[in-house]
């Protein structure tokens, strides 16, 4: 993965995240995200983000790499959308 690439953003917004404990996979569903709703944990996920970026040294790329935790969060939902519909169905 180059590290200009949306892919690399992504990848890295995601590791930060769940690292942090800002959010995890469904145990039924690991391509759904579940958000853990702790702002420690996800001003934690963004110190974790940036520090992967300075330790790379790809600081330039920290404004996308920001943009990318947020938008990561407002994709997670508090629960899995799959598994909830399980329930009512």
């Amino acid at each position: 993965m180059r590290p200009h690439s949306p892919d690399y953003i992504t990848v890295t917004a995601r590791m930060a995240l769940l690292k942090a404990k800002a959010m995890c996979t469904c145990q039924l569903h690991p391509e759904i995200f579940i958000l853990c709703p702790d702002n420690d944990a996800q001003q934690r996920a963004y110190t974790i983000a940036k520090n992967t970026l300075v330790y790379h040294d790809k600081i330039f790329l920290l404004e996308s790499l920001s943009e990318a935790v947020k938008y990561e969060l407002s994709l997670a939902n508090v629960e899995c959308a799959q598994c909830a519909g399980n329930k009512m169905g």
